[in-house]
């Protein structure tokens, strides 16, 4: 038995893979958008493997383009199989059970990210094939960014780099001096996936793939860095809190402050402190109006920026009375007290 190797890694030109004993053509053909590899190719059809075939594909995007990777499995020998290796470290094994004959797998491998696929085939000729294309799409490198401190909240929406295009990544790098937590809005109308690098695109140590259907929260690793990818053109709000604002509080949620829109949000006394962060992602203005205080004795009030000490209180919660702020984002804090409140937002 012999073991080929190959290690196809896109940078700024790309090695093609031509032959099935895995060595190398000696072509470099730059990536532009829509560029596309077939392995073993010429096309995306099924070509045959040979026994005793062991080869590994490793893929990785450079940090101005994504990949989408389709893979065909024709596996059909007992004993041969593809290994997969994601992008998030999710491992799977395709074979003669998984798939064959029918729809390709594809998989995406985020700019600056790597995947791996490895195929073997063992000593009898079983009449195995397999396919593999890659194709890269430009990606919108958004900045990088640095944690602001003190009673300055971190925002964004990468909506905000949309450029008309549903299968381009859009990108937005954080960094700052510790760990790092992500909160989202809730935006169940799009389910598209979302990416989070932990890390920067060129120094990382994992990718997660998360639904906009839900995880809204993203607790930081050990890295001080964090990078936000979606393909959505769609409004993506988040805010990013240090862990002494996410361990003093139980931050239960974003909202977007909508204006003409008054959006009734209850804050239940759980026995812990708890905050609710408010943006108004369009403009710079935000109502507050406690509608129903149920708790007795009430402690709760509003902060001029993240939950930390260094935010000023704004307003104590004690009537019903609407409250309006010129201020971009604000923190609605809850120590022990059960109400009601309503938000808008209004163009200052």
């Amino acid at each position: 038995m012999h073991l080929n190797s190959v290690f196809l890694v896109f940078l700024v030109w790309i090695r093609i893979s031509a032959a099935l004993d895995c060595s190398q053509a000696s072509t470099d053909t730059p990536i532009f958008d829509g560029y596309k590899v077939y392995i073993p190719g010429p096309t995306e059809e099924l070509q045959p493997l040979p026994a005793n075939f062991n080869c590994v594909y490793r893929i990785t995007s450079p940090k101005q383009f994504s990949a989408t990777v389709t893979l065909w499995n024709g596996i059909r020998g007992v004993n041969d199989y593809i290994y997969v290796l994601t992008q998030e470290g999710i491992a799977e094994t395709h074979n003669n059970r998984t798939g064959i004959g029918g729809a390709p797998v594809e998989y995406v491998v985020v700019p600056g990210a790597e995947m791996s696929i490895q195929v073997i085939t063992k000593s009898v000729f079983m009449n195995s094939t397999f396919s593999i294309m890659i194709e890269f799409t430009s990606a919108v490198i958004g900045p990088t960014l640095q944690m602001k401190t003190g009673s300055e909240m971190n925002y964004f929406d990468l909506s905000a780099l949309q450029d008309g295009q549903d299968k381009t990544f859009k990108t937005v790098t954080f960094t700052g001096t510790t760990q790092i937590h992500m909160l989202r809005v809730n935006s169940s109308d799009d389910c598209q996936n979302y990416y989070i690098i932990d890390g920067t695109i060129d120094n990382h140590t994992a990718v997660y793939r998360r639904s906009r259907c839900g995880d809204l929260r993203f607790d930081g690793l050990g890295s001080t860095s964090i990078t936000i990818m979606t393909r959505s053109n769609q409004f993506f709000g988040f805010v990013l809190n240090t862990p002494e604002e996410w361990l003093e509080y139980n931050i239960v949620s974003l909202i977007n402050a909508v204006q003409n829109e008054d959006t009734i949000f209850s804050f239940p006394d759980n026995g812990t402190r708890q905050a609710m962060e408010v943006v108004n992602f369009n403009s710079i203005g935000i109502i507050f109006q406690a509608k129903t205080i149920w708790s007795m004795i009430c402690e709760a009030y509003l902060v001029s920026g993240p939950p930390n000490n260094a935010s000023t209180v704004i307003l104590k919660v004690e009537d019903s009375e609407p409250h309006y702020f010129d201020l971009k984002y604000l923190t609605v804090i809850q120590n022990n007290c059960d109400f009601d409140f309503n938000l808008r937002a209004y163009n200052n």
